[in-house]
C-alpha cells in the first residue's frame, strides 16, 4: 500500500509544490492524477520516485509511507528498489548506449543473475515488440520509441510500485494499445500504478480512482467509472481532455508519412530519402505545401517523422532528393533561412533569462509590441519577466511555439507541439497556429494528437462535433 499523510512539499526558491494531499493507493490499484500543467502531478510523482527531495531539492513535511515503511529520507537507490518510473522526457533517464542494455539495467544494478536478466530481456522485447530497436541508442530513437523503451525498463525492473508521468505523450495509437494491455497485465499482477497524464481516454477501464488536482492540491477523488461517466461538457469545465476516444477529421491537409503525395506547392519535398547518422530510409517522400495552410505530418511511431522535418529544416541532409521553395532546390543553409523549429525538447532552444527577451532573442523584425501580444494570446503575459526555465513545461512549450510565431520566416515546422499539454493550452496552440496560417505562414505539424488535429481543422467543416462529445 501507498500512502500521503498530510504530505506538503515546496521546491525551494519558487514557493510552488502540492499541499495537505492525503492520498492511499491499495496493491494492485490504479490511480490516475489529472488537472491543468502546473497543478502538481509531476510534483507528487518525484515524491514516490524518491526524486523530490533528493534531486528537486524543498522542503517536505507529513509522511509518505510503502507497505507501512517510511519512505521519507531514503537514498535514490533504495527507493529504486521498490519504485520504477517513466519521465515525461524519457530520454532524461537513459544512462546506456543500446536498448537491451538500458532494459535491464535496474536488474543488472541490483544483482540479478545473468539468467534471470536475460529471461526477462526476452520478455520485454517481445511484450513491446522491440526487436529491431535492440542495437540501437534509445538516446537516437524517435520520442515514441524512447518512451516505449522506458517502460519496458520500468515493466522489467519488477518493482512494487510503477509511476508514470505522461506516458503516451509521444506514442502513436498502436502502441497506446499495446502500453494498455502491458498495464492491464501489470495491475493484475499486483502492481500498484500512478499516472500523470492529460490524454486520458486510453486509461477508461483501467483507472480504479482518478485524482483531481489544482493549484497543488487535490480538489476531487473519483471513481474510475464516476470520472469517466462524466459528460463533455462536465470534462471540459474541468479543462480536462475528452474522456472518450478522438476520432480524427477528413482533411486533404493531413499527410501521413509512408504515403505518396504531390511536391508542387510553394514548399515542397520531391523524392526525398531521409538519413540521421547512418541510419537511412528504404523509401522516397514527396510532399507539397502551400502558404496560408496547417499540415499535419502523422504516422506510425519510428516512421522518420522528426527527421523529415529536421530534413526540411536543413538540419539533416537528405541522401537523395531535393527540398524546393518558390521553384527552387534549397541546400541545407539556405532552408535554415526560411524555416523556424519547435522541437519536442523545447529546453534546448530556450536561451534568454527572460519569457519576454526569449521572444525577441534572434527576431530581428518583431517588436516588444508583438512580443507582448502572442504572449497574451498564450496567457503567459504575466510572466514576462520570469525565466523560461523556471516556467512548466507546458508553459515553456507554449513559449517555443510563440517565439516561431514571432520569427518573420514563412515556414513554421513544430514536432508534437501538444506533448504534456492540458485541454487549454492545447487549444491555445491550435488557435495562435490558425493566426499564423491566417498571416500567409506555412505550418506543418508532426503529431499523434486527434483532439489537435480535429481542432486545427474544425473550421474547415462547420458541422464538425464537439471532439468531447
Amino acid at each position: 500500500m501507498l500512502e500521503f499523510n498530510n504530505v506538503t512539499f515546496k521546491y525551494n526558491g519558487t514557493g510552488h509544490g502540492v499541499y495537505d494531499i492525503g492520498l492511499t493507493v491499495q496493491r494492485g490499484e490504479c490511480v490516475l492524477l489529472c488537472g491543468a500543467s502546473g497543478c502538481g502531478k509531476t510534483t507528487l510523482i518525484r515524491l514516490i520516485n524518491g526524486l523530490a527531495p533528493s534531486f528537486y531539492s524543498g522542503s517536505l513535511k507529513g509522511k509518505i509511507s510503502i507497505g507501512g515503511a517510511d519512505m521519507t529520507g531514503l537514498q535514490p537507490y533504495e527507493t529504486a528498489r521498490k519504485v520504477s518510473s517513466v519521465f515525461q522526457d524519457p530520454k532524461a533517464q537513459f544512462f546506456n548506449t543500446d536498448t537491451g542494455s538500458e532494459i535491464v539495467f535496474s536488474l543488472e544494478n541490483r544483482g540479478f543473475p545473468v539468467t534471470d536478466i536475460n529471461m526477462r530481456l526476452e520478455e520485454a522485447v517481445e511484450k513491446f515488440g522491440l526487436h529491431d530497436l535492440l542495437e540501437r541508442s534509445p538516446s537516437k530513437m524517435s520520442g515514441g520509441q524512447a518512451q516505449t523503451v522506458a517502460f519496458a525498463a520500468a515493466y522489467t525492473a519488477d518493482t512494487d510500485i510503477v509511476v508514470l508521468d505522461e506516458p503516451t505523450a509521444n506514442l502513436d495509437e498502436n502502441a497506446i494499445t499495446r502500453i494498455r494491455g502491458i498495464i492491464t497485465a501489470m495491475k493484475d499482477s499486483g502492481k500498484t500504478i500512478v499516472i500523470s497524464e492529460h490524454r486520458l481516454s486510453w486509461l477508461n477501464g483501467i483507472a480504479d480512482k482518478v485524482c483531481y488536482m489544482k493549484n497543488g492540491r487535490i480538489l476531487e477523488t473519483y471513481s474510475g467509472r464516476e470520472f469517466f461517466a462524466m459528460s463533455g461538457n462536465e470534462c471540459s469545465g474541468l479543462g480536462l481532455r475528452a474522456l472518450q476516444p478522438v476520432q480524427r477529421t477528413l482533411s486533404p491537409n493531413i499527410i501521413e508519412l509512408g504515403k505518396n503525395n504531390s511536391s508542387t506547392g510553394a514548399f515542397a519535398a520531391e523524392a526525398i530519402v531521409m538519413r540521421r547518422g547512418k541510419r537511412k530510409w528504404d523509401h522516397p517522400v514527396s510532399a507539397s505545401f502551400e502558404s496560408g495552410n496547417i499540415y499535419c505530418i502523422t504516422g506510425e511511431n519510428g516512421r522518420g517523422k522528426t527527421t523529415f522535418l529536421r530534413t526540411l529544416a536543413g538540419l539533416e541532409k537528405q541522401a537523395a532528393g531535393s527540398v524546393i521553395y518558390s521553384g527552387k532546390k534549397l541546400g541545407k543553409r539556405a532552408r535554415q533561412r526560411i524555416v523556424s523549429m519547435v522541437f519536442q525538447k523545447t529546453d534546448d532552444q530556450l536561451f534568454s533569462d527572460t519569457v519576454l527577451g526569449e521572444c525577441l532573442l534572434g527576431n530581428g523584425s518583431a517588436t516588444e509590441e508583438n512580443a507582448l501580444e502572442i504572449l497574451g494570446i498564450l496567457e503567459l503575459a504575466e510572466y514576462r519577466d520570469a525565466h523560461p526555465q523556471s516556467l512548466s513545461g507546458g508553459q515553456r512549450q507554449r513559449l517555443a511555439v510563440g517565439t516561431a510565431i514571432l520569427s518573420d520566416k514563412p515556414v513554421l515546422l513544430l514536432d508534437e507541439p501538444t506533448s504534456g499539454l492540458d485541454l487549454g493550452s492545447m487549444t491555445l496552440t491550435a488557435q495562435i497556429l490558425r493566426k499564423a496560417a491566417d498571416n500567409g505562414k506555412i505550418c506543418i505539424v508532426v503529431t499523434h494528437d486527434n483532439e489537435l488535429i480535429n481542432k486545427l481543422y474544425e473550421s474547415e467543416d462547420n458541422n464538425a462535433e464537439d471532439i468531447h462529445r
